[in-house]
């Protein structure tokens, strides 16, 4: 009994060294013999093909898993030759995208439209302008959506009632960019040459006298333009003194001023009639008074006798009269 649990505790112990490969290998038994059992070869484990590689090689590992004692064989071959898959077709290279270059410029652009047809009360021409292009970096001023009127608004009217009308319409401003275009007044209009120069000179030299104040400062002006004394008596006597050639040239010159210094007065009441359209008088009135004074105007102007001038003088009083009497209850 001794005999044999000495025997297995060696078998084990040769076991734990790996000396032997399994604990079968010796028999244990009461006064029986052990024998080693037979084998013809050894044992290989291994593990599966490898996926073909470009090169046409596959490979596996292997590994010993039982050693025959009498018996030695060979490693199973770890690789093999075999065909490789066909290359997948490369892909084309995407262009990259770029951004676009923004072109050099200098400033920004504006597209505009044509300028109106017509101008507006105030003289004025409108357009109007949007940016087509934002310059980077660049600040372009916008052009000018106004501009001042290049055509006549009132001025190239056909007769005289429309064109008053007109100019009664427009904003302060807008008449007087019409005056700069052409400054043409209606009792000058008649005129031809030489005369109608004249007169626009003339008229253009009364343009300060409107600041003053109504009334006697007003008067007091125009006869400064015209160089003509405060009382007309006086002015005849000193032609009366003059003799021959010189007294004629005197009283000519004496009878252009006074016929010029009533013209005025007929002027004044025109604009006497304006300020009141100011205060809420009746535009259409006012039209009718102007063309009214106008057409005097011009038959004083060729007037011959003195008669007549005083008839002239009384019809223009009358109309202003009667037009006071229109809009009263019109002026705030």
């Amino acid at each position: 009994m001794r005999k044999e649990i000495f025997i297995f505790i060696f078998t084990f112990v040769l076991i734990g060294a790996g000396l032997l490969a399994s604990p079968t290998v010796f028999a244990v038994g009461g006064g029986g013999g052990g024998s080693v059992p037979s084998c013809n070869a050894d044992n290989w484990d291994c593990t599966g093909w490898s996926q073909c590689g470009s090169n046409g090689t596959q490979t596996r590992i292997c590994s010993l898993t039982y050693d025959c004692p009498t018996v030695s064989t060979p490693k199973p071959s770890e690789s093999q030759s075999c065909t490789p898959p066909a290359p997948k077709p490369s892909a084309k290279p995407q262009p990259q995208q770029t951004e676009p270059k923004t072109p050099s410029c200098t400033k920004d652009t504006w597209t505009c439209s044509t300028w109106s047809q017509s101008c507006d009360i105030y003289g004025r021409e409108q357009r109007t302008c949007q940016l087509s292009f934002d310059c980077p970096n660049i600040e372009t001023p916008p052009p000018p959506e106004s501009q001042a009127c290049e055509k006549l608004q009132c001025g190239n009217k056909s007769t005289l009632r429309d064109r008053v009308s007109c100019r009664l319409n427009l904003a302060p401003a807008g008449a007087a960019r019409d005056l700069e275009i052409q400054y043409l007044p209606e009792a000058c209009r008649v005129k031809t040459g030489a005369e109608q120069k004249e007169c626009v000179g003339r008229y253009k030299s009364f343009q300060p006298c409107w600041n003053a104040k109504e009334g006697d400062e007003r008067f007091s002006c125009a006869r400064n333009v015209l160089k003509l004394g405060p009382l007309v008596s006086d002015e005849v006597k000193t032609c009366q003194g003059k003799k021959g050639r010189d007294q004629v040239a005197c009283k000519i010159a004496l009878k252009e001023k006074v016929l010029y210094m009533i013209a005025f007065r007929f002027y004044d009441l025109e604009t006497r009639a304006e300020e009141l359209g100011n205060r809420g008088a009746d535009l259409n009135a006012i039209a009718d008074f102007e063309t009214i004074v106008e057409l005097k105007k011009q038959a004083f102007d060729k007037a011959s006798i003195n008669a007549e001038r005083r008839q002239i003088i009384l019809d223009v009083r009358k109309a202003w009269q009667e037009f006071i009497s229109k809009v009263k209850d019109q002026i705030k």
